[in-house]
């Protein structure tokens, strides 16, 4: 029962999202039926036998509505049956909201598997793993951390799809898929794009964005690491990244030829889409290794990838709790990092321990400290210990006075520092 309650109550602000979403497409495909009725009451008013398309009317005559306008203007609809009948059907009110109704419920499905997947799989996670030592309680006190944050993710789900499905607008795109559904046009393809205008770069952005966000959260799947709910930050801040950059490119003039073909509105799609993809966390990683291939690799705050035995993932893993070089995590709130990052508990204070001895000496003498000593607790350790030989390699190598360190680490670190040897 706990099991249940826990998945539930992680999946709960991206129900609620997706209720608000799916009853304002809803409600759109309403006003669509209204204008595909005022639109025929039109036609059968029009006694002079003049199309409206001849600027008779203030009627917009966009590609959706000049379709629409002359599909009405032929009265009848074919729709075919098996064994090749065809039969005529008036276009009344009731046809037309069960025609759109089938479009928004199957849509709706589809938008509705695309938001709820990550929810119930770290949800299910969440409840079913044994790997994870908290008790059912704490469990399901955890699902509520960051909730705001999943909402506001399941919404930007949830309206990215929607305009994935109806690419011209969730209007224009009801009236195309309209006149798809009663077998008006020949190519029944949905989303629209693929068969007319070709994807927007915001929505190619979003795709692109949607699915870097499954790797990530699937990669965390792996390692039972389901518990802290700061990924939603880190998702949010990518995906208003991505649409920052969707918003400019239209507007930038690229003047090199071997890249014209950014230009034109497929180029640019398809640059968003790898925008969107690309891990926001990745670019410092990708900074650093500019660094050190420019034979740069002095710094004062650290990189984390100079901690032993540390991956990407947990390098991005990190990043994600808003730690992203070595003074951060020398400094962070190990209960916070304890509570976040389960699945390193094991390394994390060995991590924690190296860090703070890196940014009291510096990364000059930490290269040369650590043939002999990693962490802060050896350091200070071998020095109340009065390791003679150890002191004596400390001054020979121009690190510092060994006493000064041990009492500048205790002064800085106080109780932050982890009680275990080298």
């Amino acid at each position: 029962m706990y099991k249940i309650k826990i998945i539930s109550s992680y999946c709960m602000p991206a129900l609620l999202a997706l209720s608000l979403l799916l009853y304002g497409y809803y409600d759109r495909t309403q006003e669509v039926t209204d204008t595909i009725m005022l639109f025929k009451k039109k036609v059968e008013a029009n006694s002079t036998g003049e199309s409206l398309l001849n600027g008779q009317s203030d009627v917009q005559s966009g590609n959706s509505i000049t379709h629409l306008i002359r599909f009405l203007e032929s009265s009848t609809l074919e729709v075919k049956e098996g064994d090749g009948v065809v039969q005529k059907v008036d276009i009344n009110e009731g046809f037309v909201r069960q025609k759109l109704f089938e479009i928004w419920l199957g849509n709706s499905f589809y938008i509705a598997a695309m938001v709820m997947l990550p929810y119930i799989l770290f949800g299910s996670r969440l409840a079913f793993s044994g790997r994870i030592k908290l008790s059912p309680i704490e469990r399901l006190e955890t699902t509520y951390t960051n909730w705001w944050m999943k909402f506001i993710v399941a919404c930007v789900i949830a309206l990215g799809w929607v305009y994935v499905l109806n690419s011209t607008g969730r209007g224009e795109s009801t009236l195309t898929q309209f006149l798809i559904k009663v077998d008006f046009s020949q190519h029944d393809s949905i989303p629209v794009f693929i068969q007319s205008m070709g994807m927007a770069p915001v929505i190619a952005g979003f795709l692109g964005w949607y699915l870097y966000m499954l790797t990530y959260f699937f990669s965390k799947l792996v390692h039972h690491d389901v518990v802290s709910a700061r990924v939603y930050s880190l998702m949010f801040k990518k995906f208003l990244f991505t649409y920052g950059i969707a918003m400019i490119i239209p507007s930038v003039e690229i003047a090199s030829s071997a890249v014209a073909y950014i230009q034109t509105g497929q180029g640019q799609s398809v640059l968003m889409f790898f925008i969107g993809y690309f891990p926001l966390a990745a670019f410092s990683m990708l900074k650093e290794k500019g660094l050190k291939l420019g034979g740069d690799l002095k710094t004062d705050t650290g990189y984390l990838s100079e901690l032993p035995g540390i991956s990407r993932w947990q390098v991005l893993r990190l990043e994600e709790e808003g730690i992203d070089n070595m003074a951060a995590l020398a400094y962070a709130s190990q209960k916070r990092l304890r509570e976040g990052l389960l699945s390193m508990a094991t390394i994390l204070n060995l991590w924690i321990d190296i860090a703070q001895l890196y940014v009291v000496v510096g990364h000059d003498a930490y290269q040369k400290l650590m043939k002999r000593c990693k962490s802060a607790s050896g350091f200070i350790n071998k020095v109340k210990q009065a390791d003679a030989e150890f002191v004596k390699y400390v001054q020979e190598q121009e690190i510092g006075d060994a006493d000064e360190i041990c009492r500048l680490l205790e002064r800085t670190f106080g109780d932050k520092l982890i009680a275990y040897g080298d």
